[in-house]
């Protein structure tokens, strides 16, 4: 016999996702979903993992209650790990207690984990805190599925619309009835309001107002499920607690063309400064040399003064293959040096810590750095077999003796154009980023039909010049370049442009 486990995937901010249910995702065999989970949460599953989608909207499901009860009970009778993920907490509003009882009643082990309710979250995010000690202290949760008006109602308005506060869920198609409905136990028209529409997420909208204008001005701003309803004296602060929305980036459309294994620490970044990230790799960077080649050059590794690498990659690349053929970190005694930051922070996770990291991160400093040291005489560049050649040519032509050992290809990574169309199907600013010449030019290449209206609507921002040359030359529109040529450069250079153009 299996087990299921309830898991709340929190208000839809992959990042407020909880850590058990994360070690709990981690383990699925079947993930079963609802509708509004990010993206990244599903691909913290187990690529074997079987991914089940029963979501529902107000007028369609994907499958019935009952179905999707009978699901979780067949799968785990099957001796399966089920994961029953569903927004928010799996017990407010979301079927966890139905889900639960079923099954209990077949004797089926469960387990449930708790969730950030966006009725907590989203009024946060926007800036209105639900109790005040000064102003609310009490507060009332609703689902606004239910009509107001009915005469056999399972809720006591009367008396829950007392409350200081109330927070209406999916209350934006019936959001007239609800207002009359307060309007006529409160009577006071004038009581703030807010409409939050993907709250907690970088398109977020908050259009504030009170219960006499509210309706119209959901109407007039085109306010669309999902969106939660807030009423009450607690709306007021808003004007004072804002924060979410003076992010830098926040609301920008920025897509990371990176490498999937890469990308993540670039979106994090960006989703820092409140970016809406669209992650489309271009690169993928695959191993070419073979065991028998690496362990040639482990063997000899007494040979070299130094060893110079390039990148982050070259660095993994290189140190999984040496732990592989029986060595460790502790059979380098050449010295180390590095381009870029970031290749120097993946030394440090083998425990090698660069003896030369350029001001500059590029191979000609490297050059001029190593030669300044006086000591080498035989260097190993462990790299990419498309990397540019000025650190070989430039270490030649100093007279060294040089092992450039292309360990891996930089090859492209296919898009579709449904990748393409995502983010350029409207007139909003798109940013491309390009961390390498490579990432431009497999992007232009990859682009196809799209190529005139990519090169027209997006911004591109590089992480140095050699990359915004590659880029301008494919006809791209280079509007900010890193004044350090790494990640956090990259970001504060878009950064700069956003604070300079608003």
């Amino acid at each position: 016999m299996g087990k299921v486990f309830l898991v709340g995937a929190g208000p839809g901010n992959e990042g407020l996702f909880t850590i058990r249910g994360m070690n709990i995702l981690k383990k699925a065999q079947v993930l079963v979903f609802d509708r509004l989970i990010p993206k990244e949460l599903l691909a913290i599953a187990p690529e074997d993992c079987e991914q089940i989608y029963v979501g529902k909207e107000s007028s369609k499901h994907a499958m019935k209650q009952e179905d999707i009860n009978k699901l979780l009970a067949d799968r785990a009778s099957d001796g399966k790990i089920v994961v029953r993920l569903k927004g928010g907490d799996p017990f407010l509003f979301g079927r966890g207690g139905e889900e639960a009882l079923y099954l209990k009643e077949r004797g089926i082990e469960f387990e449930l984990v708790p969730g950030i309710s966006a009725a907590l979250a989203v009024p946060l995010y926007a800036g209105i805190p639900v109790t005040h000690r000064k102003v609310a202290s009490s507060y009332a949760i609703f689902t606004g599925h239910e009509d107001p008006t009915k005469e056999n109602s399972t809720i006591d308005w009367e008396h829950s619309l007392g409350a200081d506060t109330l927070v209406f869920f999916m209350g934006v198609e019936r959001l007239d009835k609800i207002v009359e409905k307060i309007i006529a136990v409160k009577k006071d028209k004038e009581i703030p309001c807010a409409l939050i529409q993907n709250g907690t997420l970088p398109n977020q909208r908050v259009v504030i107002g009170n219960l006499s204008n509210i309706v119209d001005l959901a109407e007039e701003n085109s306010i669309k499920p999902p969106a939660l309803f807030v009423v009450g004296n607690v709306v007021k602060l808003r004007e004072d607690l804002m924060w979410f929305e003076k992010k830098p980036l926040f609301g920008k459309r920025v897509v990371v063309t990176r490498s999937r294994k890469k990308a993540s620490l670039l979106s994090e970044r960006l989703k820092e400064e409140g970016a809406e990230v669209f992650e489309i790799p271009v690169i993928k960077c695959i191993q070419i040399a073979n065991q028998s080649e690496f362990d040639f050059i482990f063997n000899n590794l007494y040979s070299y003064e130094y060893i110079v690498f390039s990148s982050s990659t070259g660095v993994d690349i290189f140190f999984e293959n040496l732990f592989r053929s029986g060595y460790d970190s502790r059979c380098i005694r050449s010295k180390i040096a590095v381009i870029g930051d970031g290749t120097s922070e993946a030394l440090l996770k083998y425990g090698i810590r660069a003896d030369i990291v350029p001001e500059k991160f590029v191979a000609e400093s490297l050059v001029d750095c190593i030669e300044r040291t006086d000591e080498a005489k035989k260097i190993l560049i462990p790299r990419a077999k498309e990397g540019r050649d000025e650190l070989v040519r430039g270490l030649l032509e100093k007279g060294y003796v040089v092992d450039d050992f292309h360990i891996y290809s930089v090859q492209p990574e296919k898009i579709s154009k449904d990748d393409i169309e995502m983010v350029f199907n409207d007139d909003k600013e798109t940013f491309l980023t390009f961390a390498s010449s490579k990432t431009a030019e497999y992007y232009y290449e990859s682009l196809g039909d799209y190529r005139d209206i990519v090169l027209r609507k997006a911004k591109v921002v590089s992480i140095g010049p050699i990359t915004s040359g590659k880029a301008k030359n494919l006809g791209f529109n280079v509007v900010a370049q890193a004044e350090e040529y790494n990640i956090n450069g990259l970001v504060k250079a878009l950064i700069s442009y956003v604070k300079n153009m608003s």
